[in-house]
């Protein structure tokens, strides 16, 4: 008869080790840093719930279920909650994978779904407004080129900045996309009016072929908080409360559909 065989290893694991080679697996795939940034958020949100570093054997539905009261307790929003959910999910199915955790199904609470607010269509017209180039400052001309250009394409933040000046292809109307949320490489038509618009600014750029396209100042690369701030400054100054450059991204696809 074959002798019963406990791996004693799987038995001395816990959340906290878990986590440490789920995200080492994460970076070996070549995630994106903003994916590991929302996995560290998530765990952090584990780690607050439990009172000491739970056994992976531990992890069951009972306590997932204690984890989800937790949650809320801090009068999160259903979807805040599902967010935090799916990342601690991730990392359980992954536990399940090794051994760690024995198995069970993990479900997401039923949420509402809200309507996004988006920027209405006075508010589009203060901010699409072309400033006076003979008196606005470098600064706001940029910011008005960098509001079209996400208005008109629906990139993510940081898809806008990572591109270079040489992405920009003005024979053939297209735009080269090195940088997405797939890690896939793109190549999007540009329109006839955004093709203007970014013409007259790569002559104001004045940039080489590998500098950024929208950058700060000093020419650097912008960090997504960076240009976060520089649109919420800019919609601020054109009288719009709304400050998000995501919300851009959601008047495009209402507009384009």
């Amino acid at each position: 008869m074959q002798k019963l065989f406990i791996n004693s290893k799987n038995e001395s694991v816990t959340m906290s080790g878990l986590f440490d080679e789920f995200i080492r697996f994460k970076k070996i795939i070549n995630s994106s840093n903003e994916t590991i940034k929302y996995y560290n958020n998530c765990f952090r949100y584990f780690s607050d719930f439990m009172a000491c570093d739970l056994s992976c054997r531990e992890m069951n539905k009972n306590t997932f279920y204690d984890y989800v009261e937790y949650l809320q307790t801090k009068k999160l929003s259903d979807c805040t909650i599902n967010s935090y959910l799916r990342g601690l999910r991730a990392i359980i199915y992954y536990g399940i994978e090794l051994g760690y955790i024995p198995k069970f199904e993990v479900k997401l609470i039923k949420a509402q779904k809200k309507i996004k607010e988006t920027y209405t269509d006075e508010e589009l017209k203060l901010l699409l407004k072309k400033p006076d180039l003979k008196k606005c400052s470098p600064k706001e001309y940029r910011t008005w080129v960098i509001i079209n250009y996400v208005y008109s394409t629906g990139n993510r933040l940081n898809t806008v900045i990572n591109i270079k000046v040489k992405d920009v292809n003005f024979s053939e109307s297209t735009m080269f996309l090195s940088t997405t949320k797939t890690r896939s490489q793109q190549i999007i038509p540009l329109c006839s009016k955004l093709l203007v618009i970014l013409r007259e600014y790569v002559k104001f750029r004045q940039g080489q072929p590998d500098d950024y396209l929208f950058c700060t100042l000093k020419g650097e690369k912008f960090t997504s908080k960076g240009l976060q701030v520089t649109i919420a400054d800019y919609n601020k100054s054109r009288g719009v409360m709304k400050t998000s450059i995501h919300l851009l991204r959601h008047a495009f696809a209402r507009d384009w559909i």
